[in-house]
Formats: structure tokens, C-alpha cells, sequence
């Protein structure tokens, strides 16, 4: 890929699209990885109609998360679920804790997204939508190059250390992802994140979504880790209604 430039306003800035994605995952590590991270998470999921006409259930609370490594350990604070029809009622109890499988796919180490792979980028093409060298930000459009895959992938880049700030994915018309990283100490990690699934068994007229908020606690493992409960049994277990 030849070098091209980008002329934003007065700016203009010469980039290798890709070399750019690729120093953005060789700066992975140290911009974003975590041995040990301890979030509290408040989540809120909620099924509803795509007319608006229904909620079919509300499921909210907190939990807190420890990660090490890719390894996940739970503990429910506190959580409320409500269902208001029939529907709701049997969905929630297949699916009241499955939210927790996908806040692991919030952290960039644990979703293993190809795109993020260096292996895998010629499966894509990359595109540079946005250069601001005041806020020090470059945008990343990224499609795979397979005409009848039609997810395509946004990154909010710091321009300075390469580090991720948001991503946003449209798998296709069904899903959609974002989340976005604030910076602490030298480390970008997740703050807030939202998932939206627009068919739900099947059903294209419903709706899921799930928005969750962290709230970073540290680096080390908490002293109640004997509290804590792996994936399986965490999903296993039911929210308190």
C-alpha cells in the first residue's frame, strides 16, 4: 500500500493506513494490558420491542469483576430483574446473567478481535477517516475485504501512543458494539461499553441491549476473592428478583 496523505483542514499528515493499525497492536501491551484488574461494573440489559410498544424485561445491578489474565471471577452485589410479559419471563430465565459473558468481550486481551491481529489484517482494508493533531486523534475505518461480510469497525486512536480509545463494530444489521477506554495511570482501559443484539431467538421485531459502566478498583486481586465465582457458576446463578 503506497503512502498517501490526509489533508484535514490545514493539516496534512502522510500514513500508511495499516502501519498505522500495526503499531497501534504492537502498542497493545503496553498501552492496555493488565495481569490482574479489578473492576466494579453497574450494568443495566434490557429486552424490549423494536416499535417501542413493549418492554418485554429490565435486568440492573452491580458486579464486581476480577480478571487475570483472560480468566474471569464474579461476584453479584446486588442485581433486579423485572419482566413485564410472557415472553420476558421465559427469556429471563435462559438468559438473566449472560450478560456477564459479554462484558468479557469489552476487554480487548479477552475479545481477541481479528482486526486487532497482525496475523489476520490481510483479511482487511483500513482507511483513515479523521486526523486531529490538536486532540491528537486519528480515526480507522476498517471493512473486511470479503464483499459479503458487512461488518465494519471504527477505532478512535491516540495519536500520541497509539493507544485505543473507542471501539465501535457493526457486525451486520443484528449487532452492535461500543466501548470506550479512559486512560489511568499509563494504562487505557474499558469505562463504559454498550452491546445492542436486534434479534432475540430469532425474532428480528426484538431488541437487546446492554450498557454497562466500570469503574476501575486496581491492579490486585481483592482480599474476598474466596467470594468470588468463576463464569460457569456465575451464569449459573440467578439474579434476585
Amino acid at each position: 500500500m503506497e503512502h498517501k496523505p490526509v489533508m484535514l483542514s490545514e493539516v496534512e499528515i502522510v500514513a500508511d493506513e495499516k502501519t498505522i493499525l500495526e503499531k497501534v497492536i504492537d502498542a497493545m501491551e503496553k498501552n492496555h494490558y493488565l495481569p490482574h484488574a479489578h473492576y466494579e461494573i453497574f450494568v443495566r440489559h434490557v429486552l424490549f420491542r423494536k416499535d417501542s410498544s413493549s418492554v418485554h424485561y429490565i435486568t440492573e445491578g452491580s458486579l464486581n469483576h476480577y480478571l487475570k489474565g483472560n480468566k474471569s471471577r464474579f461476584k453479584v452485589n446486588q442485581m433486579k430483574l423485572e419482566a413485564f410479559t410472557k415472553f420476558g419471563k421465559k427469556q429471563s430465565k435462559d438468559y438473566r446473567t449472560m450478560f456477564m459473558i459479554s462484558i468479557r468481550w469489552d476487554y480487548l486481551f479477552v475479545a481477541k478481535w481479528p482486526f486487532l491481529n497482525k496475523k489476520k489484517l490481510k483479511r482487511f482494508d483500513v482507511e483513515i477517516v479523521y486526523f486531529d493533531s490538536i486532540n491528537e486523534e486519528i480515526r480507522l475505518e476498517i471493512k473486511p475485504n470479503k464483499k459479503d461480510d458487512p461488518e465494519r469497525v471504527v477505532l478512535r486512536i491516540s495519536s500520541n501512543d497509539y493507544a485505543i480509545k473507542e471501539i465501535i463494530i457493526h457486525s451486520d444489521e443484528t449487532r452492535h458494539q461500543k466501548v470506550i477506554f479512559q486512560k489511568f495511570n499509563d494504562k487505557w482501559l474499558p469505562v463504559y461499553s454498550v452491546y445492542q443484539y436486534n434479534k432475540v431467538d430469532d425474532l428480528p421485531q426484538n431488541v437487546s441491549i446492554r450498557i454497562a459502566k466500570f469503574n476501575y478498583l486496581g491492579n490486585k486481586a481483592p482480599n474476598n476473592l474466596n467470594e468470588y465465582q468463576g463464569l460457569i457458576l456465575s451464569i449459573a446463578e440467578p439474579a434476585q428478583q
